[in-house]
This record gives structure tokens, C-alpha cells and sequence, in this order.
């Protein structure tokens, strides 16, 4: 264990092992959904990080979902649940509910939740990261007109191995250190 972890309390221990649990049993359902009763609830590909909860979970779990933001990827649910996101809104937008958050629109993480800092999910692998940038960026804008001398908000963007080849999310990383920007790239592999 890292030293960080030891440093938690054992509420937050417990409130990370429940992120993580919540997460493992809310993707549980939808692959036990997609092979048992599939046909017609789970109209779309259900891309899910069976396995993986403890990485978004961990990350997501050093911010502020009050102040921070976060950009997801395909497979960081128990980031997104951290900010927010319902089991019973990620089982409406997997099914293409007209109450999920898309509308009925969309089947999988292509959905922005702006009041809870959650950025769009942009299909273009990586393409995210620029976003991630741009979000802190333009609130260090805002808080210096503003006078404000909080913390700076921080972005959190999660993409694959495969995206990190683009080129777009090696710029985002060049802007990012170039303006010295709180985004932090997590690259799950």
C-alpha cells in the first residue's frame, strides 16, 4: 500500500471500498442484463471496466467533486459514480431510456453532467484531454478576473493506452505543462 492509502481514515476506506463495490455491482448487473435478457434492454455496445474499479475509483477519489472535474473514458464507472452518477442513471442510459441522461439518445458514457463536473465523453479517442485543458484553463481565467484566490480547480482525464498514441493528448499535455494546468492524465492501461 502506498503511503497515501494508509493515510485514510476508515470512513473513507469504507466510502472507497463502496464506490468500488457499488461500481463492480452496477456493471455486474448490465453483462448479467446484456447475456441473459439482452435483447432489446441493452441495445448498444456496453463497453464496461469489470475489474478496473479500483483504478477510476482511487484517482477519482483524491478530488473534489464540489470544485473539481472530471473527463471520462470508456471504462472509469467508479470515477463517474464518485461525481454523481446513479447505478439506476447508468442502467437507464445503457438501456436507451428516454429518463437516461441522454434522452434515449445514447447507450453507453457519451453524456455530460455539467452541474456535477462531469465533462463529455468525445468519441474521438483522446480528443477529451484538449477539454480537460481547456475546463481549467478557462476557470483560471474566470477565478483571476474574479479576484478569487481559492484553489484552482483541477481536471482529471481518464483514456486508454491506444488513445495516448494520438496526437492530440500529447498537445494536451504540452499545453497543459506549458501553462502549468492542475490536469491530471490517467492513462489506464
Amino acid at each position: 500500500m502506498s503511503g497515501h492509502v494508509a493515510r485514510l481514515t476508515k470512513i473513507q476506506k469504507l466510502e472507497l471500498y463502496l464506490l468500488m463495490y457499488t461500481t463492480r455491482t452496477t456493471e455486474e448487473k448490465i453483462s448479467w442484463i446484456i447475456k441473459e435478457e439482452g435483447k432489446g434492454f441493452i441495445p448498444t455496445v456496453a463497453l464496461l471496466g469489470l475489474g478496473e474499479e479500483a483504478v477510476s475509483a482511487g484517482a477519482s477519489f483524491a478530488l473534489d467533486p464540489a470544485i473539481d472535474w472530471l473527463f471520462p473514458g470508456h471504462r472509469c464507472k467508479a470515477a463517474l459514480m464518485r461525481f454523481g452518477l446513479t447505478p439506476l442513471e447508468d442502467l437507464a442510459n445503457h438501456g436507451c431510456k428516454k429518463e437516461s441522461l441522454m434522452g434515449g439518445r445514447d447507450g453507453n458514457v457519451h453524456h455530460a453532467i455539467i452541474d456535477r463536473h462531469i465533462g463529455k465523453f468525445i468519441s474521438h479517442m483522446g480528443a477529451g484531454a484538449a477539454a480537460a485543458c481547456g475546463v481549467v484553463d478557462g476557470l483560471r481565467y474566470l477565478y483571476d478576473c474574479a479576484g478569487k484566490t481559492d484553489k484552482l480547480p483541477v481536471s482529471m482525464i481518464f483514456f486508454g493506452d491506444g488513445a495516448s498514441q494520438q496526437g492530440i493528448v500529447h498537445e494536451a499535455m504540452n499545453y497543459a505543462a506549458v501553462r502549468n494546468l492542475p490536469v491530471i492524465f490517467v492513462i489506464d492501461n
